[in-house]
């Protein structure tokens, strides 16, 4: 089985292969692009712990009135049982429960000391937070997309080069002409396609965040539900990822906008899927 397929993409596994030696060729004649991952997550790490100094700051700022200030007669009303939220954690990030037992509280009612009281979480996520985790989201896809495009670029300048004269540059001038296209020419479209990222990874943390909610609520249906969503999510996240790589692509070697690039990537992935899918695979 496995002659007969390679029989029949014997045309697409040379491709491949000759895509792989002029691959061999680029690294050879521009040896500095190896860097460019390391300045990259060099980059990430430092926009990281900014972003996480800013984003601890707005976790810490809980609510007075985020949790109940009453009291409640035993835990299991306080805390709630495996099928019945409690009035302490009928919400996401839930707090705690302590019994207070120097400031009991007579129930007429039920005719029982009231004792259990709510402890408020550690952090709280609000509007604030949703927007600096939007902002860190961004940024993070833009990251990326710069260090894509980068390598696209690079590659389309040393491939157009005559061949005397790709090896004498030793990969300085592409690197530098590709730096002054991303962050002078095209910083629009790497943003804008960074954007829908970072769009539908915030959706995703949202129905996360919506699938806690139903947990404290003890809302198993809302729950697999929003679990299903946040699977779609993830392929449509997939899909975006996968076509912003090629449409960068078309960026740098045709200089167009980001939505006419992504137009020509898709296509270009359509007609050309099973030859993307041999090439992927054996690169």
């Amino acid at each position: 089985l496995v002659i007969i397929l390679a029989w029949c993409l014997v045309d697409r596994i040379r491709l491949a292969i000759a895509v792989n030696k002029v691959a061999a060729a680029f690294v050879s004649d521009n040896p500095l692009i190896l860097l460019l991952p390391a300045v990259q997550a060099l980059v990430a790490v430092m926009w990281f712990f900014a972003w996480a100094l800013s984003a601890a700051f707005l976790l810490s700022q809980v609510p007075e009135g985020y949790s109940p200030t009453g009291a409640y007669s035993n835990y299991a009303e306080a805390y709630g049982t495996d099928s019945v939220p409690g009035k302490c954690t009928d919400r996401w990030p839930v707090g705690s429960v302590y019994k207070d037992e120097d400031n009991c509280i007579w129930q007429n009612i039920t005719g029982t000391w009231a004792c259990w009281k709510c402890y408020p979480p550690r952090y709280v996520f609000d509007a604030r937070f949703v927007v600096s985790l939007f902002v860190f989201l961004w940024n993070n896809a833009l990251i990326i997309a710069v260090g894509q495009f980068m390598v696209a670029s690079v590659v389309c300048v040393w491939f157009f080069l005559p061949n005397h004269a790709k090896g004498a540059l030793n990969g300085h001038n592409p690197i530098r002409i590709s730096l002054y296209r991303a962050f002078v020419c095209h910083l629009g479209s790497l943003a804008f396609g960074a954007f829908l990222v970072a769009a539908v990874q915030l959706l995703r943390a949202m129905l996360k965040y919506y699938e806690e909610q139903a947990k404290a609520q003890k809302n198993w249906v809302v729950r697999m539900i929003l679990s299903v969503l946040q699977c779609c999510m993830a392929c449509v996240e997939y899909c975006i990822r996968f076509l912003n790589k090629n449409a960068y692509i078309q960026i740098a070697l045709m200089g167009t906008n980001f939505c006419q690039s992504a137009k020509r990537a898709f296509y270009l992935i359509l007609r050309n899927a099973l030859r993307f899918g041999t090439v992927a695979s054996l690169s």
